[in-house]
């Protein structure tokens, strides 16, 4: 029975060192290799290689989303940001809402086409301008949302941002949902917005009273009771209106732009 017990304890350290040495052999050049099987080592070099980098130009940015579009030969990519990646501009450390349109960017992107690198450059500020639809002005954030190209877009306004509609002076609040505007932003603020709206047209009958035909035309009008003087478009055929005659008259953003006599 001792011997019968002394034979299995001895075949089993024999079966205990045959696997210690198997699990600590190393295949030959393993070592050269970085200490990794050649399977597992390609696959992080493959890693590596999946890494991307760029030196372009942003051709547009959406600060609410974090994500840039850039052009690679004939391919447009919309590239999102990582809260985490490192930026600069001019060589000092930025936020990602420091970052405008047409700068010149150093990116890096991970395997998940994630940007993990961002580093801008700019020379001066710039000015530009960008045409869209009107669809909200917050005041709480001082940002104006517009409509380009099926793409919302925002943009910080300055505190002293001038508006203009159908080229005269306006307000904020005299900017509505839809209308047409040409923003001039500089630097990263909106400095000017003007907006255009189709005025109503109006048509007005009455007796034409007197007429200027000098630099600024003008026509007085009497319609029932009232006597209004109007400005009359350059174009208008002023040879044609007859002081002391009745006349239909259109008028468009507060000015005559056709009268038809009677």
């Amino acid at each position: 029975m001792k011997k019968r017990l002394t034979s299995l304890i001895t075949m089993c350290l024999v079966f205990g060192l045959g696997f210690s040495s198997v699990s600590a052999y190393t295949p030959p050049g393993l070592a050269k290799k970085g200490g990794l099987p050649p399977g597992i080592q390609k696959r992080f070099i493959q890693q590596e290689k999946d890494t991307k980098e760029y030196q372009t130009t942003i051709k547009d940015i959406d600060t609410k989303e974090r994500r840039i579009v850039i052009e690679d030969g004939t391919a447009i990519l919309s590239l999102f940001v990582s809260n985490k990646a490192k930026i600069e501009l001019n060589n000092k450390s930025a936020k990602f809402e420091d970052i405008r349109k047409n700068d010149e960017v150093f990116i890096k992107l991970d395997k998940d086409n994630t940007i993990t690198e961002l580093k801008a450059t700019r020379e001066k500020e710039t000015t530009y301008t960008v045409e869209g639809k009107l669809l909200l002005i917050s005041k709480d954030q001082n940002q104006v949302y517009i409509y380009k190209d099926n793409k919302l877009l925002n943009y910080q306004l300055r505190s002293d941002v001038i508006v203009r509609i159908n080229g005269e002076k306006g307000k904020i609040d005299d900017l509505i949902q839809g209308m047409e505007l040409k923003l001039t932003i500089e630097g990263d603020k909106v400095k000017l917005i003007e907006g255009s709206k189709d005025e109503e047209t109006r048509k007005l009958e009455g007796k034409i009273i007197a007429k200027d035909d000098g630099r600024k035309p003008l026509i007085v009008i009497q319609i029932d009771n009232d006597i209004k003087v109007f400005y009359v478009e350059e174009d208008v055929n002023m040879a044609e209106v007859k002081v002391g005659k009745e006349a239909v008259i259109y008028i468009q953003d507060n000015k005559v732009i056709d009268i038809k006599m009677k």
